[in-house]
């Protein structure tokens, strides 16, 4: 069994998150450069991560509402020379992201997807995301196939909670070993999954010239990573 994580491991937003928030900013009034706003969006989601923490890899309980507001929160962070910022702006971003035509599969995503397919191997998504997940991936071969879809706010915790990992790993009905989960976050998927047990593999992409035995640089490597962990073919 392969469980991916989904933003930045098979799906990104094109054009970049970043670049979206200064169009819209514009719109509003905003006169932040996009350099001051990209800092902005990703120290302003940062706090907001911070406040979510608890003891080690343990994180607070999160729901759809949670969720809601936590993108607010970033967006009245990042514009806040823009009044009630959280308001109709913030609606804006927030649907914006929620159709699936400003989101792109990465170019190995659908080689690997099916090579696994056709090895008879269960495929998943379990992510750090809300109620919008299944509808994005819904529009996108071959991912609009998968019948395991997993979103923090629906689970009851985000990743690296071990009770994320958990309720993943009882809903499918596997067992530790035979999960092998790949992500693109050091700490949100490969900590947190080799913490419960799980294997796990780190995709660095471009970030890293020449993977670590637990980095991979390309989904493509996953048919090699997979028969290495012992998981059935």
């Amino acid at each position: 069994m392969v469980i991916f994580d989904a933003v930045g491991t098979l799906i990104y937003p094109d054009p970049p998150a970043t670049v979206v928030y200064a169009q819209f900013g514009r719109r509003f009034g905003s006169k932040r450069p996009a350099e001051s706003i990209s800092t902005r969006f990703h120290d302003a989601i940062g706090r907001q991560d911070q406040a979510d923490r608890l003891d080690g890899l343990r994180r607070r309980s999160t729901n759809e509402l949670r969720e809601w507001q936590r993108w607010q929160a970033v967006v009245a962070e990042v514009f806040d020379d823009v009044a009630n910022a959280d308001g109709k702006l913030f609606e804006g971003l927030w649907d914006h992201f929620s159709q699936s035509e400003h989101w792109r599969i990465f170019d190995d995503v659908v080689e690997t997807w099916q090579a696994l397919e056709r090895r008879g191997m269960v495929l998943a998504v379990a992510s750090n995301f809300d109620e919008r997940l299944p509808t994005i991936l819904a529009s996108h071969e071959p991912l609009n196939g998968c019948q395991r879809i997993y979103w923090s706010a629906e689970i009851g915790y985000p990743k690296p909670s071990p009770e994320f990992f958990a309720e993943v790993a009882r809903r499918i009905g596997a067992v530790p070993e035979e999960i092998l989960f790949v992500g693109d976050s050091p700490v949100n998927d490969y900590q947190g999954a080799k913490a419960v047990g799980w294997n796990a593999k780190l995709l660095c992409r471009e970030q890293c010239a020449a993977a670590r035995p637990d980095e991979m640089v390309t989904l493509n490597q996953i048919l090699r990573v997979a028969k290495e962990s012992g998981l059935d073919f």
